[in-house]
């Protein structure tokens, strides 16, 4: 009797290893950041996992970092924080960010820079995006909002280096 509680404990042990390393091949990235657009939160060279499951339940909210594509036909993988959503007016003025006319609090944001934007609406399906080291980073001011559809995850956890191991 026992042996058959063992090895049935182990078929299930090993189902849910499989079964989890199914789910993570398709809803967990792990791309390695190249550049300095997201520092100090994302360090270039960082390892970070992304997963995908989430944004088939609730899309991309203000704050959380986005790992995105700009073309579908290329492999290049963005990763950059949500700015403001599909409807939202945002606007920079010398660096400052005001969405819907409030000032954005942006504790993350250390490496600040004066330039200024025009207020845009961002369109329906679309995400406006910036790097947290505003002076390095090419993003929404840049490329315009991002669609939504081209999301790919959410960035979750950074890997590497160990010094900023830990979830984002």
């Amino acid at each position: 009797m026992w042996e058959r509680v063992g090895r049935a404990a182990i078929f299930l042990g090993e189902s849910i290893a499989l079964l989890a390393i199914v789910l993570a091949t398709i809803f967990v990235r792990i791309p390695q950041v190249d550049g300095a657009s997201m520092a100090p939160t994302i360090p270039s060279g960082a390892i970070v996992v992304t997963e995908s499951l989430s944004g088939n339940f609730s899309p991309p909210q203000r704050g959380e970092i986005v790992a995105f594509t700009l073309d579908l036909s290329r492999r290049e993988t963005y990763i950059k924080r949500v700015v403001a959503l599909p409807g939202q007016r945002v606007r920079i003025d010398n660096g400052v960010v005001f969405v819907n006319g409030v000032r954005v609090d942006e504790p993350f944001v250390r490496f600040h820079d004066t330039r200024s934007m025009p207020t845009l609406v961002v369109p329906t399906g679309k995400l406006f995006v910036l790097g947290d080291d505003r002076p390095h980073s090419e993003d929404s001011r840049f490329f315009g909002p991002i669609a939504e559809s081209h999301v790919i995850g959410r960035a979750w956890w950074i890997l590497w280096p160990f010094s900023h191991f830990g979830p984002l």
